[in-house]
């Protein structure tokens, strides 16, 4: 009898701790995408100050994972058709960063430099601070060689 009490007990224990109903929601599974390799203004001479590019961008889209226009396409009509549109978001040259939006393009993409922010710890977009490219209010740099204007990019 002990016995049998002493299980119910524990029975009650058990089940009323249960709460079938979860409200945290199901998380959302990011889409996410890498793209390696993409030629970002390849040196091809090395310079005073270190290689030297073609200075073109290449540009890529990131709906369809491809890439726009390669910083290898030098005919300046194909560049010309190729990178006054819509379908690139981001180009890349060398250490240089630039959106199709703003100053660089006749999209409509923003973006943001987040700083102090470890990529493994970021769960979620941030919901505003985003910018395009030209709105970016970085100060002119002083080095030996005199001074630079801050970057017009976003990054």
């Amino acid at each position: 009898m002990i016995r049998s009490a002493f299980v119910a007990l524990v029975g009650v224990f058990v089940f009323s701790a249960c709460d079938t109903a979860d409200n945290t929601p199901d998380p959302i599974p990011l889409n996410v995408q890498t793209a390696t390799d993409i030629p970002a203004d390849p040196a091809v001479a090395i310079g005073p100050r270190g290689p030297v590019g073609l200075g073109l961008f290449a540009l890529y889209d990131l709906d369809t994972g491809q890439i726009v226009l390669g910083s290898d396409e030098v005919d300046p009509a194909t560049r010309a058709a190729d990178s006054t549109g819509t379908a690139w978001d981001i180009g890349f040259r060398t250490t240089t960063i630039i959106f199709n939006g703003g100053t660089s393009g006749t999209g409509s993409v923003q973006a943001q430099l987040l700083d102090n922010t470890i990529f493994a710890e970021l769960t979620e977009a941030p919901a505003n601070g985003y910018i395009q490219d030209g709105q970016n209010t970085c100060p002119a740099v002083q080095t030996p060689g005199g001074t630079f204007p801050g970057t017009p990019y976003v990054i």
